[in-house]
């Protein structure tokens, strides 16, 4: 191990439910679209909020975004109202356990990359309010794609996608280090949808320290 690359929601912070459920909040006042949301969210568990917004919408047909001139216009006022009601939750809600020491921990010894499907614009200020931005040398949103955020980062860091550790808890995640040839590591929420077989997976990260923390630093 010579690098690591961070998920943020239910890596860091136990915000997945957070999450999954301001969609419904923002959704229970449009005619049959929690119903939608439910089969949306089932196939695509770590999609980007604009991803699952649009997606909601373009199943519902313009009947359900006829307030606004299109469909792009009707995402953009939905992902804005999604977002005021889960930053100022994730910025405060319980941090996976351990995340904290195992973070400094994982810092002292490699460079630690904070990448994550929520956008920068939010995800920065919420990083920095927990007082996390110490961990890593670089936070991490959307646009662009995490995949072409990690692309940047091995080039940047000049280390091989085999010595690189992709800590997550999504199949999209499990993806993104496969197709960077990189080791995966998962985190255990509800929510995971990524292959067991072959797969180390942690409870937490006082777990992942007991297990991973022998590994020998980048640093020395």
């Amino acid at each position: 191990m010579k690098l690591v690359l961070c998920d943020f929601d239910g890596v860091v912070v136990d915000s997945n439910s957070i999450k999954r459920d301001a969609y419904g909040t923002i959704f229970e006042s449009v005619p049959g679209a929690v119903a939608v949301l439910a089969a949306v969210l089932k196939e695509q568990p770590s999609g980007t909020r604009s991803t699952i917004i649009r997606e909601v919408f373009a199943r519902l047909g313009s009947s359900a975004y006829k307030r606004w001139p299109d469909i792009a216009a009707a995402t953009r006022h939905f992902v804005e109202l999604y977002g005021r009601h889960v930053d100022g939750l994730v910025a405060v809600c319980p941090e996976v356990k351990g995340a904290t020491r195992g973070l400094e921990f994982l810092a002292a010894r490699f460079p630690v990359y904070l990448v994550s499907n929520t956008p920068e614009a939010s995800l920065k200020p919420i990083v920095e309010k927990r007082g996390l931005n110490r961990f890593f040398k670089e936070v991490l949103g959307v646009p662009p794609t995490k995949q072409a955020h990690a692309e940047r980062i091995l080039d940047k860091e000049g280390v091989a996608g085999a010595d690189t550790v992709v800590l997550g808890d999504t199949r999209a995640d499990y993806r993104l280090a496969v197709d960077i040839g990189a080791r995966f590591i998962g985190f255990k929420d509800p929510i995971n949808d990524f292959p067991r077989n072959g797969v180390s997976v942690v409870d937490d990260w006082d777990d992942f320290v007991e297990r991973f923390g022998r590994q020998p630093s980048a640093r020395s």
